[in-house]
């Protein structure tokens, strides 16, 4: 099963078991966040996961109907008023440093 699971304050991958490192990223106006670096298959956003764009595969999934996403955050020190906040990260950013 892919997936990760955060237990006892670590993060562990649900398919071998190993221990995930939490990144750590100061931000400007949310203040430390957690998150890990870990490619999940989502669904593709352009497409909404039908692997089409109109009657054209999608280029940015490929017509699979799912696109990785790299980054899932774990915890936000200061989250914004609005219930749900969305932030991306460039794939392969390494900063903050790890815990």
């Amino acid at each position: 099963m892919k997936g990760i699971v955060q237990t006892m304050g670590k993060v562990y991958d649900l398919e071998t078991g190993e221990e995930v490192e939490v990144q750590t990223l100061e931000h400007e106006t949310y203040g430390e966040i957690k998150y890990v670096d870990y490619e999940m298959p989502v669904l593709c956003e352009d497409c909404d996961g039908t692997g089409l764009v109109g009657e054209e595969e999608c280029a940015t999934c490929g017509g699979t109907g799912y696109a990785t996403e790299s980054e899932i955050i774990l915890s936000v020190e200061n989250p914004p008023e609005e219930s749900m906040m969305r932030m991306s990260l460039p794939a392969g950013w390494k900063g903050g440093g790890g815990e």
